[in-house]
């Protein structure tokens, strides 16, 4: 048995990770408005004394969305005007610590939240510990019918990298700003439904991210892909079962996207050296998957020719699980693609990821604001996009002419579509 006493590396931890060691859930932390924006517009819970009060809001936000959704036990708060003040700022500047209190007190008192013993976190104030009732399930969750779909959980809209943030006033952003603030309007004000197996596992997912940033590179001209949505996280198969305003989705996807972007940069068209029909990723006695991420990897990771095979076999493991197998030369199937490629594969090894998803967030833009314009809510992955079965075309259409626009010369075939 551990003498926790006496354990010198124990007693330099934190209570939160002694809590974590010896087994105690030790919560979420109140979700501070640096980060959250919860928005629960269409929630109307009469409770007198505090109906209009935004503490209101956030509390049962945080507890539907901590306790309910990501399975904790309970979230943990500051319930001292000092602590509450220093460390929840933001926070504080949205609804002040008397309100907050009297909000919590009002709750305990109608008994749908137990207060329980706190803990204090190395220098970071005492914390309270909250875990909703049943009487909070019943009369608060069940009777007004609260659901992930009354959550939205806000991003800044855009990132720079290095933890940096974005001037508002900026003139460069101006549009980057107005084209995202559009779409994911009408993403808020679209009823997108996840299948029950996604919400039977929420906990590996936060439902109340359904909206998008772009997150760039330490400059305009770097990465800049849409991210946000807990839909990307999802697999494909998982996906495919999401209802958007009651009806059946398609997920159209870009084959090959950065092969042919490398071919584009070169002003070439990839099916002029390989069939149309032909795979970009096939290679004869190995698995497409592996011969993808050895690409991506290639050219995202800071590789080069003595570390890709440590790299890859990393990722291979976790896409591959119980079929992987050791002791592939990776470096050799990377040299038999860059023979099947030979225009392009003197550029693998280059460190040029960031260039390339800065060219595909470029189409992803153009996709989703020629859609936005038309009113067509569309689910962004990436190179692959999800919209109504019914908007099929309009999908189709849209990712052909952002190429096309762009002035990019190698078009990848356009996975999942049939047309009508």
């Amino acid at each position: 048995m551990i003498n926790y006493l006496e354990n010198s590396d124990f007693n330099s931890l934190s209570d939160k990770e002694i809590m974590i060691l010896i087994g105690q859930d030790p919560g979420d932390h109140l979700l501070d408005a640096r980060k959250v924006d919860y928005n629960l517009r269409l929630l109307k819970v009469n409770i007198t004394e505090i109906d209009k009060s935004r503490s209101l809001e956030i509390l049962i936000a945080n507890l539907y969305s901590t306790i309910i959704l990501k399975g904790k036990a309970y979230i943990y708060c500051e319930m001292n005007p000092g602590d509450f003040t220093i460390i929840n700022k933001s926070l504080a500047d949205k609804i002040k610590f008397r309100e907050w209190q009297a909000t919590v007190f009002s709750f305990e008192k109608r008994g749908y939240i137990e207060r329980i013993k706190g803990t204090h976190f190395g220098n970071s104030g005492w914390y309270t510990r909250i875990k909703p009732t049943e009487k909070f399930t019943n009369e608060i969750i069940k009777k007004y019918n609260i659901t992930y779909k009354n959550l939205i959980q806000n991003h800044h809209l855009i990132e720079l990298g290095s933890k940096k943030k974005v001037n508002n006033s900026a003139k460069r952003i101006f549009d980057i700003e107005r084209r995202l603030n559009r779409y994911n309007d009408l993403l808020v004000n679209t009823d997108i439904t996840f299948p029950s197996s996604v919400l039977d596992s929420s906990y590996k997912y936060n439902l109340a991210y359904r909206t998008y940033k772009r997150s760039f590179k330490n400059s305009f001209s770097k990465n800049g892909r849409f991210y946000g949505p807990c839909w990307q996280s999802m697999p494909k198969e998982e996906r495919a079962k999401i209802l958007i305003n009651g009806e059946n989705v398609i997920e159209l996807d870009y084959e090959g996207m950065f092969i042919n972007l490398l071919y584009s940069i070169r002003n070439l068209n990839m099916f002029d050296y390989i069939s149309v029909d032909e795979d970009p990723y096939y290679l004869k006695k190995y698995n497409r998957k592996i011969v993808k991420s050895a690409f991506t990897a290639c050219v995202n990771e800071k590789c080069n020719k003595k570390n890709i095979n440590h790299v890859v076999s990393g990722l291979a493991k976790k896409i591959l699980k119980d079929k992987f197998v050791k002791g592939v030369n990776y470096r050799k199937i990377l040299d038999e693609l860059s023979i099947k490629h030979s225009n392009i594969g003197d550029m693998f090894y280059q460190d040029i990821g960031d260039d390339l998803c800065f060219m595909e967030s470029r189409i992803a833009d153009l996709v989703l604001n020629s859609l936005t314009k038309k009113h067509i809510p569309t689910l962004s992955i990436h190179d692959s996009f999800i919209v109504p079965i019914s908007k099929s075309t309009e999908l189709y259409n849209s990712m052909i002419n952002a190429f096309n626009t762009l002035g990019y010369s190698s078009l990848p075939n356009i996975k999942g579509y049939t047309r009508v």
